[in-house]
């Protein structure tokens, strides 16, 4: 069976009928009764709802009404023996009768299911009205009214109102009105309560880690309102009611059962369709049968482990044979396998860290056991989410002793347990040889590289193989996949890769294809015993070594088939047999790649290497890299950075399709040969750090019609950007930074291509000359003498980043040309010695970054709100400001740390009252929430509820006239003043209902003594909180290694609906006898077990 469809198969299938439902509610949480019957037992108790609970009972319904509680003991109190009924059952059938408005009983009883049905997720409220007019109920008129009356003149008004809006609500939703015809009433009501409940699983599964989370993602692809029959693939790694469902498992494995597999998969299918689990006979047409069975019905189809189309084909499926509404889930380990079907591609998740550790810990710990935590959290992160992995490990190590468990840890990591093998190399054992080939290459060698670098080694157009279209079918086949831009393989399958080359020779390493062990790499190396076979050396990973380890260089001789050598481990020391410099001549002629970190040789001139296509010799002891010229036509890319002892290049000629050309912090390179300008296909130029550069062959750069991206910043040398570089018109980045730069070339605007330049820490430069209109970023942080900005900055409406940090001769004059650029999403401009901040900032209609720190300005311009998409503030160390704007609608993040005159929330004498003077705290109550960084030691007075340290719990006070909207959090830390900003993750949860949310933004702290300030909206599904609920708040530290930097004292602020009047959030001052409640909580055992791990 697929691994991905052992979650699948507990997935739970229905149309649901609210947004707000919960699939993560824990099955030990889940209802006991499926339905609780809320009606007047006088008026139908012994006819009507005597019929209807029989007929739930005998279709196998769980029911409970207020005549079946448990008899009561000494002391315990019905109501709540009712109330625990009710908060136990799934559906509440409410049967509303002529009588039911009179009774005080039926209407409490229904304050307390509409309480639980907004308490708990996952609960429904089926009114029927029996004899009744429904707009009467929902209106409240008729008898309804009349009952409504005598209440008001005998029962607390409060009470009576929360009746008239229970019943309200009930009446509201989804119904059933009462005909002649009871029998027939009574099939309609079943069924309507049928689909009501909660989705029933395919089949249970022990430990249901992560499968609910799961089911709704798939259910949303599902799209069950859609009336088309559809097609769902659920992609993995290996490891609404319906009128007929149908489940069929390991399809893959029918293959193996002979000649007639396709009659027995037909077969079982017919079966599961017909529900005849006897059917055997055998069709000729049984693609024809199965088709007739489903045509024109509402069916469910789920056909685990789907491999090839074929399987398909044999069950004749396609989305025109299905009835509408019908869906068919197949789950897969190749996308191929749905051929030319049209379908919707659902990529199933691994388990995250959190769901890992559950699962194992479930699996392999009894209930009361001891868990090592760090050694759970080490098998998590090694299993990296696949279920069959930790389901594998869990039964391994239980048959061993604890003291054991670290040294098999140790050696699954190297040998994979033969149970994954087998299971994951099933999918290597369809691949052609070639294929295979390419797996085992990326397993061993290519794993994290950029595609754009694995396409070019392995391209290879004599023999007609192009990577790109090799690696997408592996992609479909579930074997690797692109992460971040890098070609990346899931654990589990990297490990069976590199444990198939092991096999290949156990005893022998040096007759294997590819070497990744270091242990087997040393060996090799060191013993002369390398052989033909091998096609790839990696060694990448100093921790892997504990020692350094004498290699014998003259070992490459032997292993003439050599095609990767990727060797980046500073612990291996090289030696030779011979006298000389190592440089005897070694023929690599089928190598392709070499990267090799301190590499021995003091030239390339003796290594025959034809076909290599890259060469990173990062901090090698060359000295040149060859007299003469070198014909090595396939190389694309040769960066030898930070080789000190180099001091020329060589002639270029015979490099022709050279695209990177890398020779950034060659200390001693003096200069580049000429023939650089014979490179027509060179993109890059990098001679950054170059100090001994004397000379930069500019005639030479105005050759290179390909070249895009030049940097030579830090050539002390130079001493000015020639106008060659503006013949170029190809350079899309430009970066020159240099402290000796005092001019650049007007040429700069004939670069039509620019998209990018950098002149940060030009400490010389005064002016910027015109700049291409296409630019789009520019860096020019540090350059302490820039006064004038390009003459054309007006024009240049595509920048969208401008960052000039440092620049301190700017000021005010150069704030105004900035604010031109209307399509600017990203402003920095800290220490530019800013005392004025021009209105005309609210022209940045696009931003969305503003970095203002450490200015001495004094106020912001209330043109400020107009910057509709501003995200992020940074006003950090602007010691003179005094006062904020109003500030746009969408702000989330305001760092005003060591703002020492800044008042962000001044009181107002004449309402008693902390006012925020903006739009922002109004809207941010329906949108997001907003965080604000300020310097201060103590918690706010204005905080109603305080605390030493990062815990704070209290009583939310009783106020009938006013409803709780959110919740003002505040938190004060004390840090080193050099520290890097850390997170503070605050965490609240409704003890009372069992609620909580731990979704709030992340506050960044920076600064000494910080305060941040997180205005937190609440909303109807997450966190509710209603008077005399009892709260905690938590902060924690997401950062596991601080220990120092605990939140000192925390406070916190409820929100009510009105205090949102005007544009402006006004906080009133309450008097301790407003309060209904203490403040603190601080009994140790009422915190425990606050918050779920």
């Amino acid at each position: 069976m697929n691994p991905c469809s052992s979650t699948l198969a507990s997935f739970s299938f229905a149309k649901r009928k609210r947004d707000s439902d919960s699939f993560d509610e824990s099955r030990s949480k889940r209802p006991k009764n499926n339905v609780f019957v809320n009606y007047l037992f006088e008026d139908i108790g012994k006819s009507f709802v005597s019929h209807l609970k029989g007929a739930l009972t005998r279709n196998g319904f769980t029911i409970c009404d207020h005549t079946m509680l448990p008899v009561i003991g000494g002391g315990q109190d019905e109501s709540s023996q009712l109330l625990k009924a009710i908060e136990e059952s799934e559906i509440y059938a409410v049967v509303l009768s002529i009588n039911y408005p009179y009774s005080v009983r039926c209407l409490d009883e229904l304050v307390r299911i509409m309480d639980c049905l907004h308490k708990f997720k996952r609960r429904r409220v089926f009114p029927v009205f029996f004899n009744v007019n429904p707009s009467d109920v929902r209106s409240q008129q008729g008898s309804f009214e009349e009952a409504f009356r005598e209440h008001e003149n005998n029962v607390d008004p409060k009470r009576v109102q929360k009746w008239r809006q229970a019943l309200k609500e009930a009446g509201n939703d989804f119904s059933l009105e009462f005909g002649s015809d009871e029998e027939k009433f009574l099939r309609k009501t079943i069924k309507l309560l049928m689909k009501m409940q909660n989705p029933q699983e395919l089949f249970d599964v022990e430990h249901p880690v992560g499968i609910e989370s799961r089911a709704r993602d798939i259910i949303s692809a599902l799209r069950l309102s859609d009336q088309a029959p559809s097609i769902v693939a659920v992609f993995g790694i290996s490891g609404s009611d319906f009128d007929v469902s149908c489940f069929i498992q390991d399809i893959h494995n029918y293959e193996y059962g002979g000649r007639n597999w396709k009659v027995h998969l037909q077969n079982d299918v017919i079966s599961c369709l017909t529900g005849n689990d006897k059917f055997m006979g055998i069709h000729n047409d049984g693609a024809g049968k199965i088709k007739r069975l489903i045509s024109g019905q509402k069916v469910l189809l789920v056909l685990d482990d789907v491999y090839r189309f074929e399987q398909l084909q044999a069950l004749g499926i396609h989305s025109a044979s299905f009835g509408c509404e019908s869906r068919i889930i197949v789950t897969t380990r190749n996308k191929h396998s749905l051929g030319n079907l049209p379908y919707t591609l659902y990529n199933i998740s691994l388990l995250d860290t959190k769901e890992s550790f559950e699962l194992f810990t479930r699996l392999t710990f009894g209930k009361d056991e001891l868990v090592d935590k760090e050694f759970v959290d080490a098998i998590a992160d090694h299993a990296g989410g696949l279920p069959l992995v930790l389901e594998v490990w869990s039964r391994h190590f239980t048959y061993h002793e604890r003291k054991q468990w670290p040294r098999i840890l140790q050696t699954l990591k190297r040998i994979p347990h033969e149970d994954i093998q087998k299971k994951l190399q099933l999918s290597y054992d369809s691949l052609t040889n070639r294929a295979k080939n390419l797996f085992l290459d990326i397993a061993c060698f290519f794993l994290r590289m950029t595609p754009n670098i694995v396409f070019k080694v392995l391209q290879d157009e004599e023999s007609g193989f192009f990577p790109d279209i090799e690696i997408q079918y592996l992609v479909d086949k579930g074997l690797i996949r692109s992460v971040w831009n890098c070609v990346t393989l899931h654990a589990a399958i990297l490990d069976m890769g590199r444990e198939l080359v092991r096999q290949e020779h156990p005893d022998e390493p040096g007759k294997r294809t590819r070497l990744i062990d270091h242990r087997d790499i040393v060996r090799v190396l060191r013993d002369y015993s390398g052989t033909d076979s091998v096609r790839s050396i990696q060694l990448c990973c100093n921790g892997q070594m504990e020692e350094v380890a004498t290699v014998q260089f003259e070992t490459f001789r032997k292993m003439s088939g050599l095609r990767f050598i990727q060797l980046s481990s500073s612990k291996l020391e090289w030696s030779s047999s011979s006298n000389d410099d190592m440089s005897a001549c070694f023929s690599f002629k089928h190598l392709k790649y070499l990267e090799w970190l301190y590499f021995p040789c003091k030239s390339l001139d003796n290594f025959d290497m034809g076909n290599v296509v890259v060469i990173i010799l990062y901090e090698s002891k060359l000295e040149k890299l060859w007299d003469g010229a070198k014909s090595l036509k396939k190389l694309r890319i040769l960066d030898i950075r930070s080789s000190s002892s180099v001091t020329k290049t060589g002639n270029f000629n015979g490099l022709e399709n050279l695209e990177q050309l890398l020779l950034r912090n060659c200390l001693n390179l003096e200069e580049l040969h000429n023939s650089v300008g014979c490179l027509q296909k060179l993109v890059k130029l990098d001679v950054s750090y170059c100090l001994g550069l004397k000379r930069f062959p500019w005639k030479m750069l105005g050759k290179l019609t390909s070249l895009q991206n030049l940097k030579f910043s830090y050539c002390s040398n130079i001493m000015k950007i020639s106008h060659e570089v503006g013949s170029r018109k190809s350079v899309v980045h430009l970066k020159s930074s240099d402290e000796t730069f005092y001019s650049i070339s007007d040429s700069l605007c004939q670069l039509h291509q620019q998209r990018k330049i950098n002149l940060s820490g030009n400490t010389n430069l005064e002016s910027i000359p015109n700049l291409p209109p296409n630019i789009k970023k520019i860096k020019a942080s540090g350059c302490k003498r820039l006064v004038n900005l390009p003459p054309n900055i007006s024009q240049l409406q595509n920048m969208k980043v401008l960052i000039l940090n440092e620049c301190m001769k700017l000021s005010s004059k150069g704030f105004i040309k900035v604010t031109e650029l209307r399509n600017l999403r990203k402003l920095q401009m800290r220490n530019c010695n800013l005392l004025q901040v021009s209105c005309e900032i609210g022209n940045l209609v696009s931003l969305q970054h503003l970095d203002l720190s450490r200015n001495p300005f004094s106020s912001l311009p209330e043109s400020f709100s107009n910057l509709a998409e501003l995200n992020d503030l940074y006003l950090y160390g602007c010691s003179k400001l005094r006062l904020l704007p109003p500030l746009p609608s969408q702000l989330t993040d305001i760092d005003a740390t060591n703002c020492w005159s800044l008042d962000v929330m001044p009181f107002d004498s004449m309402q008693k009252a902390y006012i925020f003077r903006s739009e922002v705290f109004k809207e941010t109550f329906i949108i997001n929430e907003l965080s604000i960084n300020l310097t201060e030691a103590n918690v706010p007075e204005w905080c109603s509820y305080q605390n030493e340290g990062e815990v704070l719990s209290c009583v939310a006070p009783m106020h009938y006239d006013k409803q709780i909207c959110g919740v003002i959090l505040c938190a004060i830390l004390h840090m080193d003043v050099d520290q890097d900003p850390i997170t503070i993750h605050p965490k609240m949860h409704n003890k009372s209902k069992e609620t909580s949310h731990d979704h709030f933004r992340i506050m960044v702290f920076s600064g000494r003594f910080c305060m941040c300030v997180m205005f937190c909206p609440f909303d109807d599904t997450e966190l509710v909180v209603e008077a005399g609920d009892t709260v905690i708040l938590e902060f924690d530290n997401d950062d596991d290694n601080i220990d120092d930097n605990k939140v000192s004292r925390c406070g916190m602020r409820w929100v009510y609906e009105d205090d949102v009047l005007d544009s402006k959030l006004v906080i009133s001052m309450f008097n301790d006898d407003e309060l209904c409640s203490s403040p603190f909580e601080d009994d140790e055992d009422f915190l425990d077990d606050s918050f779920a791990s």
